[in-house]
């Protein structure tokens, strides 16, 4: 055994008399030894206590395994070709509508994670990817795969999705034969859509044996059934650790209740599993502030772009098509201040930023329901619980209507925002005095609109990666400034200006105080 494992270049773990080869068996379980040794820890345990032990294992050539994922939380990846309900079992499994579901084969792209917490179960983090096909060729394929890829990298259970409708069928085949290339284990297979007593004979006369699966589940999940039996399935396989105190919700049975009475809040990527989006119970310890800043504009303006060169890796899907994105996808960046702005002493030493990419909006008929309708509702909704909303425009183009009409919806929703110039590399005049053209630029938008006075602009190239470290500062800077506390003296004296220049109503209201009772705090 021990020459085994040298020969697939694993480390070689010590039980009792045997030996456990850390590359094939990455999760061991010592059921009766008193003692397991491995290259950099001792364990002592009973002989008559089952223990799960967590091995250290190296990753598989180009996996772009996040770096902070610890294996504290163990992760469940759901794939599958297109349009067979991956994410409606994703948001049935965290109890919040977190993924895009759409009829439209194709509406999932990016990957999606979320917190599963069942206190019967244990919890675990969920990861919805988009559907994959045998095909590679076209760019946007290939990019779903890659991403499609790094959750397979990142999962510890895998949930191998079929439709009982639509059976097995050539994707599924070349999705298994990519399974097993890639030497993945703890695979359950299941068969979702069984809505009636059609699909379920259908389902049952698909000859599923042919697979080579063991593990098999059934569920429907519009309906919410079968989600039992697969969290069951998933706990054999791989045992879950029990829900946290601090985030533990007041259900007993997940998302058998639905989704009436959850936050519907963001999960995040498992860059920090220690925490949630700002919007759910908080279960992070640290205590820097927690700031979400939402990135939005029109279609491919380079949102996507900046989300990857932030974080380093492509963490959302880049493309040449505007609308490549259609779910807004979450990543925790964590920030240090080395560079202490003098402007600003009152920024923290460090701040942990949930970056949101979302998805480009322009301007749609109100009753349309299409694919691009919901995306922008979406993408709405990320503004509103964003505490600093990033606006991306395109250094080529003069600010549009849609641009403004951005601006007025972040500022009814009264979220503070900065201005984000991209693609400052691609105009000629930027190149020769980059400087000049920069201040006639922020002129020419300040003559045009009037907000741009009061707001802090940024020209960045996501190309390049000009100024692209001082956008988690802005973002920081910009929470501050939004977090401004006056002071009386202060608050009084606007008030007088005020008054002074715009006489209030001597009838029909109430006098306006002379001066103000306590200080403002600013939101």
């Amino acid at each position: 055994r021990r020459a085994v494992a040298m020969m697939v270049g694993g480390t070689v773990g010590k039980a009792g008399r045997g030996f456990v080869c850390t590359r094939c068996f990455p999760q061991s379980q010592v059921l009766s030894t008193s003692l397991f040794w491995s290259s950099s820890t001792l364990f002592r345990i009973s002989a008559s206590r089952r223990l799960f032990v967590s091995v250290p294992r190296d990753d598989p050539p180009g996996s772009n395994k996040s770096v902070a994922h610890s294996g504290a939380v163990p992760i469940v990846a759901i794939v599958g070709r297109p349009n067979v309900g991956k994410s409606t079992i994703f948001n049935a499994l965290v109890a919040k509508r977190k993924a895009l579901v759409y009829d439209t084969p194709g509406t999932t792209r990016d990957r999606a994670y979320g917190r599963c917490e069942w206190e019967l179960y244990g919890e675990c983090v969920v990861v919805d990817t988009g559907g994959m096909m045998g095909d590679k060729g076209e760019p946007m394929m290939k990019g779903i795969h890659d991403q499609a890829d790094v959750a397979l990298n990142e999962a510890d259970v895998i949930l191998f999705t079929i439709s009982a409708r639509e059976g097995l069928g050539d994707p599924e085949w070349a999705l298994l034969r990519h399974l097993r290339r890639r030497r993945a284990k703890n695979i359950i297979l299941v068969v979702n859509k069984v809505d009636s007593e059609a699909h379920a004979t259908a389902a049952e006369n698909l000859k599923l044996e042919r697979l080579g699966i063991d593990r098999v589940v059934y569920t429907s999940a519009i309906h919410k059934e079968g989600l039992h039996e697969l969290m069951q399935e998933i706990v054999e396989v791989f045992p879950l650790p029990p829900v946290a105190p601090k985030t533990r919700a007041s259900r007993t049975n997940g998302a058998a209740q639905g989704e009436e009475g959850f936050d519907e809040g963001d999960g995040v990527a498992p860059d920090n599993l220690e925490a949630e989006s700002g919007e759910g119970p908080v279960v992070g310890l640290d205590d820097h502030p927690r700031i979400r800043v939402a990135i939005v504009g029109t279609p491919n303006v380079g949102k996507s772009s900046l989300l990857n060169r932030i974080v380093g890796r492509e963490r959302s899907l880049v493309s040449d098509i505007p609308g490549t994105t259609h779910d807004p996808v979450d990543e925790v960046y964590e920030w240090a201040n080395k560079e202490h702005d003098p402007d600003y002493t009152d920024l923290p030493a460090s701040a942990s930023l949930v970056f949101v990419d979302t998805a480009g909006i322009r301007r749609t008929s109100r009753h349309r329901r299409d694919l691009e309708h919901l995306t922008a509702m979406w993408s709405e909704r990320a503004i509103e619980e964003a505490d600093v909303t990033l606006l991306m425009v395109d250094a080529r183009d003069a600010l549009s209507e849609q641009d403004k009409r951005l601006v007025t919806l972040i500022l009814d929703t009264q979220r503070s925002f900065a201005l984000i110039v991209n693609k400052c590399d691609l105009v000629p005049d930027a190149k020769r005095n980059r400087a000049r053209w920069e201040e006639e630029k922020t002129a020419a938008m300040q003559r045009e609109y009037a907000f741009i006075k009061h707001t802090d602009v940024l020209f960045v190239s996501c190309l390049s990666g000009l100024r692209l470290p001082q956008v988690a500062q802005l973002a920081v800077r910009t929470h501050s400034q939004r977090s401004l506390r006056l002071p009386t003296r202060d608050l009084n004296e606007v008030v007088k200006r005020a008054t002074a220049v715009h006489k209030p109503p001597s009838q029909g209201m109430a006098p306006v105080p002379s001066r103000a009772r306590a200080a403002l705090r600013l939101r």
